[in-house]
Formats: structure tokens, sequence, C-alpha cells
């Protein structure tokens, strides 16, 4: 599972989504967009560049709990502690 925050420095996160989802190792990884904006256009985007799933500002501990176990309850509990979890911000 990969995080990423749309508003980066250099690169902002739908552009690094897309470099990342043409990789065909990452092709299946889910991807979680971080954002600040709310609005439908945004939520468009996330989709069309590859992304699985967009949690909202305010963070908050539920919201992140939810969206983890979504994606990784197929997995068994030794693979959850083995496969990593990579953030950009």
């Amino acid at each position: 599972m990969i995080l990423i925050n749309v508003g980066m420095p250099v690169v902002n996160g739908y552009e690094l989504c897309s470099q990342i989802k043409r990789v065909e190792k990452f092709n299946q990884t889910p991807i979680i967009m971080l954002s600040e904006g709310k609005s439908i256009a945004d939520r468009m985007r996330t989709k069309l560049v590859g992304a699985s799933d967009f949690i909202t500002n305010p963070l908050d501990e539920s919201k992140i709990t939810k969206t983890l176990k979504k994606y990784t309850s197929n997995f068994t509990k030794s693979e959850q502690q083995t496969r990593p979890v990579l953030a950009f911000t």
C-alpha cells in the first residue's frame, strides 16, 4: 500500500501516482491519495491517475484505520506484517 499526499513540493501526488501505476510491479498495489481538496473533480482526478482511494484532511485515526483495513483485509496476519506501507508527503 502506498499513501501519497497530493500537495508535495517537487512533484504533485497525482503525477507520482500516475508514474507508479506505469510500473508493472506496482500495478496491483493500492494507492491512497491524501488531500485537502474535497470536490468531485479532486475525487475524479484521483481515479483517473489510478489511485484506489482518497482521504481528505483533516486526517483522523478512524478514517485512516478504516481505509487501511479495507485494503489489507484480504491478507493473512503474517502477510500484513511483512508488506510495507509507503508514504510520500
